[in-house]
């Protein structure tokens, strides 16, 4: 099985409502699959179930736009997205002994125990926001 090869169009901003809300906006304006959000920080940064994300200056704020050809399996790119996010925090931390990265599910990364990141996905269909 071959993936689709997607061309990244990352746009930087120091500030952002949230990245979600302006993914959302440009790909109503038909920005392509590809297109990335990057912000120094959000004003109103969100989690599931709409709960606010404490988003300040110097974390990593991005939503990235993709077109799955296989809507049936959209569930399993949040807990993919979970893992790959612990995993790359876990390959650029020092190597010391006690500091254990890990998963809470579905999709939280976290550092010995605490809660560093997380990975929101979600499905927008025809402007209507579905999950």
């Amino acid at each position: 099985m071959s993936l689709p090869q997607v061309v990244p169009n990352i746009l930087r901003f120091d500030s952002v409502i949230s990245t979600q809300e302006k993914l959302r906006e440009l790909a109503a304006l038909g920005r392509g699959e590809g297109t990335v959000i990057v912000a120094k920080r959000q004003s109103k940064g969100r989690g599931r179930m709409d709960r606010s994300w404490h988003s300040p200056q110097g974390g990593l704020y991005l939503s990235l736009l993709i077109y799955p050809e296989n809507k049936k399996r959209l569930t399993d790119l949040s807990l993919l997205a979970g893992a790959v996010l612990s995993q790359t925090v876990k390959h650029f931390l020092p190597n010391e002994v006690g500091v254990r990265v890990g998963v809470k599910w579905p999709n939280d990364c976290l550092i010995n125990g605490q809660k560093v990141g997380g990975v929101l996905c979600e499905v927008v269909t025809h402007g209507i926001k579905q999950g």
